[in-house]
């Protein structure tokens, strides 16, 4: 019987990005809204969701990423206010988003991209909105409710952080499913060609 898992390709965040946007979903818990918020070591940012595939697939994947970011430079991004998914007013998914480097990031995105593609993977084409989800609203809350959210959020609009993130390498994570949510696993990680591998 072959064996499936439900795999992406990500971009991780580094230790100091993490620390930093822990102090920020522990500010935001307070608020006491019905949203699960992700614990910090999971966020990432995604660059393909393969989806379920036979385990047999993953070394593919990891030639071809591998290939895509050989001598790809390292480069740094920030963090630049807060939004929602699909909107303030319906608010589902609570993401933080992203300025500076992002010639970089997008060039990482598309390589990736385009080197799984040519080997055959299906890819969702969505516009690239750089940005890294922090928690999801739990089903079922009102829509008056979703609107307090949304307001909330709307607020945090101009959020500043100080912390850069120093994007270092490229993951392919297996995602498995539970009751209490996803948990990740990293199968192979791929530093890339300026940090000091």
């Amino acid at each position: 019987m072959t064996q499936k898992a439900r795999v992406f390709v990500a971009t991780p965040l580094d230790d100091d990005s993490q620390k930093s946007l822990q102090k920020v979903i522990k500010l935001l818990a307070r608020k006491h809204w019905p949203v699960r918020w992700e614990p910090v070591e999971k966020l990432h940012l995604t660059i393909a969701f393969i989806g379920w595939l036979d385990k047999s697939k993953i070394s593919i994947i990891n030639q071809a990423t591998r290939k895509a970011v050989d001598g790809f430079p390292l480069f740094t991004v920030e963090y630049k206010g807060m939004g929602a998914f699909p909107d303030l007013v319906t608010p589902r998914v609570i993401w933080l988003g992203l300025k500076g480097d992002l010639y970089h990031l997008s060039g990482l995105y598309k390589n990736v991209r385009l080197a799984l593609e040519t080997v055959g993977f299906k890819l969702e084409s969505r516009p690239f909105t750089p940005h890294i989800t922090l928690g999801r609203v739990e089903k079922g809350v009102r829509r008056k409710f979703l609107q307090t959210i949304g307001s909330g959020i709307g607020k945090l609009h101009q959020l500043s952080i100080s912390t850069p993130w120093r994007v270092d390498r490229v993951v392919i994570y297996e995602s498995q499913l539970t009751r209490q949510g996803s948990i990740y696993y990293p199968l192979q990680e791929i530093i890339l060609s300026s940090s000091g591998k």
